[in-house]
Parts: structure tokens; C-alpha cells; sequence
């Protein structure tokens, strides 16, 4: 599969401007931190004052980020979508349940089926892929409150889905001679019964599902780079953990 195309106005230049602001203020905060030293600051303000698009901006900040953020929110893009109350950061859920589609099938045979970007999503999507890829990227999606059910369907093919970190997946799929595969990280049940949430169901043969988390605008590499950073950052802070319990060297 390949990565998701770049978001809409990446390379706006109100909107560069603003992520840089955001960038150097993030940067100094960690620099004070002393979570980088005096040559990263300098190496990482120096790249984000030559950046000419928010993606650029990300790879120099995404391993600062507190795990679950974004450097710039994603906004709104009508009256009827906002942010989604229920505090799943970067979920987005449509206010308006009138607004939103019952069902929509999906069928990709020889080929390749995609829905990225900002789409509203529909109650239950059907998906129905033969001999090719299917790609449902949530991280810019508006979703209706509560469940939406996904019914996957693969023979000799593969479906990738991308939800942002905080979207709930149950999945129940059935792989026979195929795989199904999650980020571990991706939570299964919700803190707010109205919360967006996704359910799969469905079967796959001779094929893959694979659900994987990733921060709007990410691609693969840079979503691993930040888990590693995550893992590192833990084992950080169970080690100083550790030392504050045990006390200076030499104490009794």
C-alpha cells in the first residue's frame, strides 16, 4: 500500500507559518527540559526556519510530541463537524446525525480502492476486495457518534485501515490462510458510550487486515520513529523512576 497523499494545504503559508511558531515554542520547551542539548536545538530550529511545508515541520518535532498529540489540531470544515467532546484526541464526530450516510459499498477488484482526506463517514461500510488493496484512513474522517460498523470481505488481497490514536476498533474478523493484525497501542472499548468507535467484522482469505494508528499527516516510517521515540521516552522515566527510588549514589 502506499502512504496516504499529503493533507490539504500543506504547504499553505499561513498555515506553515503558524506550525513553525508552534515548533520553536515546542522545541525551546523541550531544550529546557533537558530532553535535548544546546547542538539539537540549534540543528532543530535551523531546519524548521528552512521547512516550506507542515509535513516537514512534523518530522522535526514528532519525537517531542506528547504521545496522542498533534502539532497543528485538525480544524473543523463546516459548521455541522467538530472536534469530538468526548476525548479521543484527533477523532472527529460529525454533530448533525442528519448528515450522515447510512451505508456505502466499497469494491476493489484488480485494482486499488482509497478513501482518505476529510470524509464523512457513513454508519456501515461494506468493503469487498479481489485480487487487490483497499485503504480506509480515519484520520482526518468526521464520524457519527457511537458505532460504526465496517463489514470487510478479502480473498487474495489486502485492507489497510488507519485510525487516528484515541479511535476505539473492535474487530472480530476472521482470517482463514490470510493475517489480522492491530497496533497494540489502538484502544478497543470507549470511556463515553457516545464516543465514535469502530466495529469490524468480516472475513479474510489468502490475504491481510491490518489497523494501524498514525497521526494525521504521518506515514509509515515517521509512525514508527515515533513509537520507538514513545518506548524510549517510557523506559526514561521508569529509570529515573527507579533512581529517585533507590536515592543518590552512596545514600543508606
Amino acid at each position: 500500500m502506499t502512504d496516504p497523499q499529503p493533507r490539504p494545504h500543506n504547504t499553505n503559508l499561513v498555515a506553515v507559518r503558524d506550525a513553525k511558531a508552534r515548533a520553536v515554542e515546542l522545541i525551546s520547551q523541550r531544550f529546557s527540559e533537558d530532553l535535548i542539548g544546546a547542538d539539537e536545538l540549534e540543528r532543530r530550529l535551523d531546519r524548521v526556519e528552512r521547512a516550506r511545508s507542515l509535513d516537514e515541520i512534523d518530522v522535526v518535532v514528532d519525537d517531542l510530541l506528547d504521545p496522542g498529540t498533534a502539532l497543528m489540531p485538525i480544524e473543523p470544515t463546516s459548521g455541522a463537524l467538530a472536534p469530538s467532546p468526548t476525548g479521543a484526541p484527533g477523532v472527529l464526530v460529525a454533530t448533525n446525525n442528519g448528515d450522515v450516510p447510512g451505508d456505502r459499498q466499497l469494491v476493489a477488484i484488480f485494482g486499488e480502492q482509497r478513501q482518505t482526506g476529510a470524509w464523512l463517514v457513513p454508519r456501515r461500510i461494506t468493503s469487498f476486495t479481489l485480487f487487490a488493496g483497499t485503504e480506509l484512513d480515519f484520520r482526518e474522517a468526521r464520524l457519527p457518534p457511537g458505532v460504526t460498523e465496517i463489514d470487510v470481505k478479502a480473498m487474495f488481497g489486502a485492507v489497510e485501515i488507519i485510525v487516528p490514536p484515541g479511535l476505539a476498533v473492535e474487530c472480530s474478523v476472521i482470517a482463514i490462510f490470510g493475517a489480522v493484525e492491530r497496533d497494540p497501542a489502538i484502544p478497543e472499548r470507549v470511556a463515553v458510550d457516545d464516543a465514535p468507535r469502530l466495529r469490524i467484522t468480516g472475513a479474510v482469505m489468502f490475504g491481510a487486515v491490518e489497523i494501524r494508528e498514525r497521526l494525521p499527516g504521518e506515514s509509515k516510517r515517521e509512525a514508527r520513529r515515533r513509537r520507538r521515540a514513545e518506548r524510549k521516552s517510557k523506559l526514561s522515566e521508569a529509570r529515573e523512576a527507579r533512581q529517585r527510588m533507590l536515592g543518590p549514589p552512596g545514600d543508606s
